[in-house]
């Protein structure tokens, strides 16, 4: 019989792959859906914010209460709220109209990505967690880089031969979200069980033995440190979130399928480092690993702008996408270590509300720099192009908050093997 740990982590692992396949199939599709829908990149950056501000809301009132009432139920109806917005992204005829499903969006990834980890988490033991989230991580990430691909398929398929106009091919993708999160909904709801109790840690025979615990002062500091880092990567990476795509499309010359395809392959390839770094994390610490990734991750993505051809800029996309996946399961492992179980959702959901904060703010400046220098070829007496104003600005500020987390967070996981009293395997 599997335990209930195993089946814990295959099921909300398949969740997490069936709605980021979902998510992925919009990614090269949005930019020239917003288009047709009367706007450009500013605007788009406006519904990357609605999704953003609602998630930032929501993600921290998601995990405590995830904490009270246990994490499935909140995960369930987050699943279903993803399939319902699926169908109402066909609905508006103006970009305006996406706001409000953007926003709805966001409320469903609140109840969905912290609430998921959380209980990944809570079902891993400590030798072997940060394996498990980088199994968490490389499924959900295969979906998400498998969806541009489908993506560009579907809008194919639409166009060519079941012959549909403009805007319904566009449509055509949104209907294979809602039955991609239909599907994670009904998954999670038939075979996924809370392993912490509500306001109950491990082992304890009731909640008045375990009061909520206090972090040390020492450890408030680390744990501030993170969420400063998680704010500062919602911004910077949102800050370049699509640009890629609309440099493929202006100063390539490429389309929608063929921005997708690149996106795509880059992520999959990213992707087989995956697995070995929080299978490595466990084992040599996390530190190293989160640092070093992150400023590879950082330093590829300022290059970017400066790319002649597809073929260079794929190469920085690999190359990114690699030393992105490398850093990240360490980078949740170390923040896993630090939060106690009792309060661990409302944490997980502060550290990815904190995120979207900073994506709030960075992908309408990043859309409104791209339209208002994209034919500036250099910036006073730099000679810099005015597209790369945002890579370089998100590339600095990547590069502070890493340096903070070496400089100022202790590393967690040193010992290699099993601790006293923890299980051997998931």
């Amino acid at each position: 019989m599997i335990s209930i740990e195993r089946r814990n982590l295959t099921f909300v692992s398949l969740l997490g792959f069936l709605v980021s396949m979902g998510f992925g199939l919009i990614v090269p599709i949005m930019p020239f859906y917003v288009e047709i829908l009367g706007g450009n990149a500013f605007q788009l950056g406006i519904l990357l914010s609605s999704f953003m501000v609602t998630r930032a809301i929501f993600a921290r009132y998601f995990g405590r209460l995830s904490d009270a009432i246990g994490r499935k139920r909140i995960i369930v109806v987050g699943a279903v709220l993803y399939a319902v917005l699926g169908i109402m992204f066909t609905f508006p005829g103006h970009w305006t109209g996406l706001i409000l499903v953007r926003g709805l969006q966001g409320v469903a990834s609140a109840m969905v990505w912290p609430v998921g980890e959380a209980l990944i988490v809570d079902s891993a033991p400590e030798d072997r967690r940060g394996f498990a989230i980088s199994i968490y991580m490389v499924t959900s990430n295969v979906g998400f880089a498998a969806g541009p691909f489908a993506g560009g398929l579907l809008l194919w398929t639409a166009r060519n031969p079941l012959g549909m106009g403009d805007l319904a091919s566009f449509h055509f993708p949104f209907y294979f979200i809602a039955i991609f999160s239909g599907i994670a909904a009904l998954l999670v709801q038939s075979f996924v069980t809370d392993i912490v109790k509500p306001g109950v840690e491990r082992g304890a025979a009731n909640p008045a033995e375990t009061p909520p615990p206090q972090l040390p002062r020492s450890m408030r500091k680390q744990v501030n440190i993170l969420f400063l880092n998680n704010l500062g990567n919602g911004f910077s990476f949102s800050l370049i979130g699509f640009l890629p795509i609309y440099y493929m499309k202006d100063f390539l010359g490429l389309n929608e399928v063929v921005a997708g395809t690149v996106i795509g392959a880059a992520m999959i390839v990213g992707l087989g480092v995956n697995l070995p770094s929080g299978y490595i994390s466990d084992r040599i610490g996390r530190k190293p690993l989160v640092v070093f990734g992150s400023y590879m991750a950082r330093g590829s993505s300022v290059l970017i702008p400066f790319s002649a051809s597809v073929y260079q800029l794929a190469s920085l996309m690999v190359f990114r996408s690699f030393a992105f996946q490398m850093s990240q399961p360490a980078l949740r492992a170390l923040q896993a270590d630090l939060f106690p179980p009792r309060i661990r959702g409302k944490l997980i959901g502060t550290s990815q509300a904190l995120f979207n904060v900073g994506a709030v703010f960075g992908a309408p400046l990043g859309g409104f720099l791209y339209d208002a220098l994209r034919g500036i070829e250099s910036l006073g007496s730099i000679p810099l192009p005015g597209v790369a104003l945002p890579f370089l600005v998100s590339s600095i500020l990547g590069i502070i908050t890493t340096s903070l987390i070496l400089l100022y967070v202790r590393e967690t996981r040193k010992k290699v093997g099993k601790e006293p009293g923890l299980p051997t395997e998931l």
